[in-house]
């Protein structure tokens, strides 16, 4: 009894340094935030999907193809593909536990940006993907694991999480006057 009551919180040390931790934290970021980060803001269904190696053959990264139903903002387009990274080609698998996963059918608002190798991406990872209900409602794709905004330094701004429901119409009339805001700059 006296050598497991001597040697437990060793032998605990040890279990809790052997389990990989799957936990991801990411700075939150306003509304304001992610209209400011776009390059384009669009709303469009998933149509396809497929993967492929980054230009040094080291990331795996899964495109995405959406079919654009209307541009709220950025450069008009009938088709975007956005690149998030992770998924399984050639027999090998890259998982980043923040991607943003879409779902064939599924109807989105994206707010992308374009970096600078041609590729977009989600703005602030899921923070930056909205899905659009029956109802024509909107509902934030960000999850738990983002930084609060009073801790990360953030300056006060509208919570992504405060327009969970509101009509596809008032998230993109709100997107339009701050983008328009920003372009006028």
């Amino acid at each position: 009894m006296r050598f497991l009551t001597s040697k437990a919180p060793a032998i605990a040390a040890l279990v809790c340094i052997a389990i990989p931790c799957a936990a991801t934290l990411i700075k939150e970021v306003t509304f304001e935030d992610l209209v400011a980060s776009s390059t384009q803001i669009v709303s469009g269904h998933v149509t396809r999907s497929w993967t492929s190696w980054g230009s040094e053959h080291k990331l795996i990264w899964t495109r995405y193809e959406v079919a654009v139903d209307d541009v709220i903002a950025g450069e008009p387009a009938s088709t975007v593909v956005m690149s998030e990274p992770g998924g399984v080609l050639d027999g090998q698998g890259m998982r980043v536990e923040s991607a943003v996963r879409y779902t064939i059918g599924e109807h989105v608002v994206l707010f992308l940006q374009q970096y600078p190798g041609g590729d977009k991406r989600t703005v602030g990872w899921s923070q930056g993907k909205f899905t659009v209900d029956e109802s024509n409602r909107v509902h934030s794709s960000a999850g738990a694991g983002y930084l609060p905004n009073h801790l990360s330094g953030t300056p006060n701004g509208t919570r992504i999480g405060s327009l969970d429901g509101i009509t596809y119409r008032e998230l993109s009339q709100r997107a339009v006057e701050l983008y328009q805001r920003r372009v006028a700059r």
